[in-house]
């Protein structure tokens, strides 16, 4: 197996990503290129990590970006720094990917053992209108084809994805490269829903390795507990989002729907 170059991006999460490594490593034992884009200035090298400390906090798709310039690998995994693995992903990957695939992801599953919430379809207007309603009255038809999360029990046979939550995403160097990478005007949130989204339009597909190849990922601080800096990046991301793809039209509608599903307190993601 040829060498696979792994990029973090850290922001105080030193331990998190040694704890990554070293669970890649219980089951990859060929040689890894290691590529720490360092946004927090701390992280500690204990694996002969190559590590960019950068000046400032610069997000994390230009930080992606700044870190692919030296890479030189043929295939390249991008993965969240609390992200554990309990087989030989990157193997199983590499086997998965061809000229015709954009990313290759896997099954997260949550602390108890569950399929989290991981694939979906692209961020809508049409899923935000229905978020109004109350969940019961919408059928999983419309679920699998509108929600940016879908159930795993809903399309637990699926084999390729649009868009999924990007805490693992493999690919290769040339494909990569050929979309420039991430939109780096997307300081956090959507930039990995861009580039899928980008590489599905130009017909490449995203695919889905098997269940029993899966990860666990413990979400981040701004998950777990929004803050205002953090809800001002997600609504400024949305925003470019659908002015990007869709148009401004669509954008007010979206904002106007999930204003309403929040007044209404009705808006919440299907369980």
């Amino acid at each position: 197996m040829e060498t696979i170059t792994l990029i973090y991006i850290n922001f105080n999460s030193t331990i998190n990503i040694h704890n990554s490594i070293a669970s890649i490593k219980k089951y990859y034992t060929d040689h890894l290129d290691i590529i720490i884009g360092d946004n927090s200035g701390e992280y500690t090298s204990i694996y002969n990590e190559y590590v960019i400390k950068f000046e400032e906090n610069i997000g994390f798709g230009r930080g992606v970006n700044q870190c692919f310039k030296n890479v030189k690998t043929k295939f390249i995994a991008i993965i969240n720094p609390d992200t554990l693995f309990f087989s030989n992903i990157l193997q199983e990957s590499a086997q998965f990917h061809n000229i015709e695939c954009g990313f290759v992801s896997a099954w997260q599953v949550d602390q108890t053992g569950q399929f989290s919430l991981t694939f979906g379809n692209f961020p809508n207007v049409i899923h935000s209108l229905l978020n109004i309603l109350p969940a019961f009255l919408i059928p999983n038809t419309l679920i699998r084809r509108f929600w940016p999360l879908v159930p795993y029990d809903i399309i637990q046979n699926a084999q390729q994805f649009k868009s999924c939550y990007g805490a693992y995403l493999f690919t290769s160097f040339q494909t990569f490269e050929k979309f420039n990478g991430f939109d780096e005007e997307f300081f956090m949130y959507y930039e990995e829903t861009d580039l899928c989204k980008r590489m599905v339009n130009s017909g490449l597909v995203h695919r889905i390795l098997p269940t029993h190849i899966y990860y666990y990922h413990e979400k981040g601080f701004s998950t777990k507990s929004p803050t205002f800096k953090a809800n001002k990046h997600h609504n400024y991301s949305r925003k470019y989002y659908f002015l990007k793809h869709y148009n401004k039209t669509l954008y007010l509608l979206d904002s106007l729907f999930i204003l309403l599903g929040k007044f209404k307190g009705l808006f919440s993601s299907v369980k």
